[in-house]
């Protein structure tokens, strides 16, 4: 998927890793999204969240035990302040489901040879041999990388609308339930606003 282009061509979007599975990073969030151009956001008042999913490939089994409230309640009062009304699914304008997956993810610097000592060339066999100790300087970093995704459908028609999503490392310490909630507010941050919130201003 190219990164905020104004298409979507081919919807295969339901398992791009999660973050409010994500518990912490140590580099700046990037977050990206993608819209169909075609889609009257206008015309949308009304919001319906679809079930959170009960498990999350490759994170723990009781991980949206700890993490699904949050989760909720940061996606209702982020549309809710947006302008939008939560209602029932059967008269919503468009419906909310989030979906995402944890991957584990290697990333190897090889920083090259680092010498530990020269010593002094000796003489042999009338060739001058230096002799030089060291070793290959490898780090290898070995990590768990979610990535949250929020994906809107047309309640007519079931098309996705718009998709947002970001990515970081996972905190092995377990979640932290501030930074999920900043996650979200992220994603959904370009998200338009309700057109009658608009007007209001």
């Amino acid at each position: 998927m190219k990164k905020k282009v104004e298409t979507i061509t081919s919807v295969a979007i339901t398992t791009l890793s999660c973050l409010f599975f994500v518990t912490g990073c140590q580099t700046a969030p990037r977050y990206n999204f993608e819209s169909d151009p075609e889609v009257d956001f206008s015309s949308y008042k009304t919001f319906a969240l679809m079930p959170l999913p009960t498990q999350i490939p490759g994170a723990e089994p009781d991980l949206m035990l700890h993490v699904g409230n949050t989760v909720k309640s940061t996606l209702e009062d982020a549309l809710k302040s947006k302008g939008y009304t939560q209602v029932d699914i059967d008269d919503a304008d468009f419906t909310v489901n989030v979906t995402g997956k944890v991957v584990p993810k290697v990333d190897i610097s090889d920083f090259g040879y680092q010498p530990y000592n020269t010593y002094p060339s000796t003489r042999r066999w009338g060739y001058h041999h230096p002799y030089t100790s060291g070793y290959r300087n490898v780090y290898v970093d070995d990590y768990e990388e979610g990535t949250l995704i929020v994906e809107m459908y047309d309640a007519s028609t079931k098309k996705l609308v718009w998709v947002g999503w970001t990515s970081a490392r996972r905190d092995p310490a377990g979640p932290n339930l501030e930074l999920i909630a900043e996650k979200v507010r992220g994603v959904l941050a370009a998200f338009p606003e309700c057109s009658a919130n608009m007007q209001d201003i």
